[in-house]
């Protein structure tokens, strides 16, 4: 019977703002999003959870909404985590990682085999997350340095968000960093190969990651993000963070033909009284974004990555909604900048469930090739579908 069971994935994303879940169906050997759901995040600061009952209930909401839509009940799930707490570690000679993280006794950290020094490398209280690619070597096409790498978190995160998921009903498959998954909804196939940086500003943090090859070279967090904006309107312009988070949604891109970022503070903030408010509210947000891709810029200088990154800058988040930031960045960094758009979704999604997405797809993106080919979901009673599979799951619960 267990064959005939339509296999369903479902990521998480919970974020410092917002929780995001994603339920999609392999359908005809793709992928078919049946449910999503969002939730105001509580708990969580800076990416991460500090109250796992807390943001458990929160969690629970946008859930429940995902398997309302999809009318079925899912108990396992890929979880993203990023927060200014990862490390990128290097080490001499080679790691080799097998396994994944899971909720469920002694499978929660990976599998870790290889040389000592690579275990040396990592911090107390730490757990690998990723491995990462060597790095290139200067600038010799093909060559890389001879030394391994790996992404650590540290474990009390990664136990508190196994926890806040166990807590919400859920069995964690896998712990992905955000960015990788984030790349899965945001950048061709062309773009990681060929060379792209990817710049998610959250609420509160901002990451700045490398792909390149089709995978994940360079990284790190910077401790900034959208929260800062709110904080310096709220105090420049006296009045409740709650006021300031108001203002802040309303500086809003108005989107041209083709996509393209407007100039900054063309047409927004209307409801700001006066010009010289609005001025104001400009000024305060633009120099805000300056220090951001200021400190982007210097992180990205920092990687010394060698070669030309034809994909350019690829800007995610909250915040890439803001009138006018593609200008800044570009006169920052002194490259080709866009505002990252979902690739080939399978439903009309908000930019918001990019990692929960990106969850998912990279999950599919693992799956042996006898998963992707399965009955058509059409042809299917959906309801009886449903039934079945929510009591396949209620008896692997137990």
């Amino acid at each position: 019977m267990a064959k005939d069971l339509p296999v369903v994935l479902m990521g998480l994303d919970p974020g410092t703002s917002k929780n995001a879940v994603v339920i999609a169906i392999i359908y005809k050997g793709s992928l078919e999003v049946v449910g999503v759901g969002e939730s105001p995040s509580v708990g969580i600061h800076k990416g991460v959870i500090e109250n796992p009952a807390l943001a458990a209930k929160s969690v629970k909401q946008a859930l429940e909404k995902a398997e309302k839509m999809a009318g079925i009940r899912v108990g396992r799930v890929s979880v993203s985590y990023c927060s200014a707490n990862i490390e990128v570690l290097d080490y001499p000679g080679g790691l080799m990682l097998t396994g994944s993280f899971g909720s469920r006794p002694g499978k929660e950290r990976p599998a870790v085999t290889g040389s000592d020094p690579g275990l040396a490398a990592v911090t107390p209280g730490h757990r690998i997350l990723k491995r990462l690619p060597a790095p290139l070597a200067g600038t010799t096409p093909g060559l890389e340095q001879n030394c391994g790498r790996v992404l650590t978190a540290p474990s009390e995160d990664i136990a508190n968000l196994i926890e806040c998921a166990r807590l919400a009903g859920l069995a964690v498959q896998e712990v992905v960093y955000s960015p990788l998954a984030c790349s899965c909804a945001l950048l061709t196939p062309a773009e990681k190969e060929l060379g792209t940086i990817l710049i998610d500003i959250g609420a509160g943090i901002t990451s700045v990651s490398i792909f390149n090859r089709g995978s994940l070279r360079e990284t790190t967090v910077l401790p900034l993000g959208g929260e800062h904006l709110a904080g310096d309107l709220a105090i420049g312009l006296s009045l409740s963070l709650t006021r300031a988070v108001e203002i802040l949604k309303e500086y809003r891109t108005e989107e041209p033909p083709g996509g393209e970022d407007v100039s900054a503070g063309n047409g927004v903030c209307d409801t700001v009284q006066g010009k010289n408010t609005r001025d104001l509210v400009r000024s305060i947000i633009e120099a805000r974004l300056t220090e951001i891709f200021t400190l982007a810029g210097q992180v990205i200088r920092g990687f010394d990555y060698p070669g030309i990154l034809p994909g350019g800058v690829v800007i995610h988040g909250g915040v890439s909604q803001l009138s006018g930031i593609s200008s800044i960045a570009e006169k920052l960094l002194q490259m080709p900048v866009r505002i990252g758009r979902l690739q080939n979704p399978k439903s009309d999604l908000s930019p918001a469930y990019a990692n929960a997405l990106g969850l998912v797809k990279y999950r599919f993106s693992r799956l042996p090739g006898d998963k992707k080919v399965l009955r058509n979901r059409r042809e299917q009673n959906e309801g009886f579908v449903g039934k079945i599979f929510n009591w396949f799951e209620d008896r692997t619960r137990r």
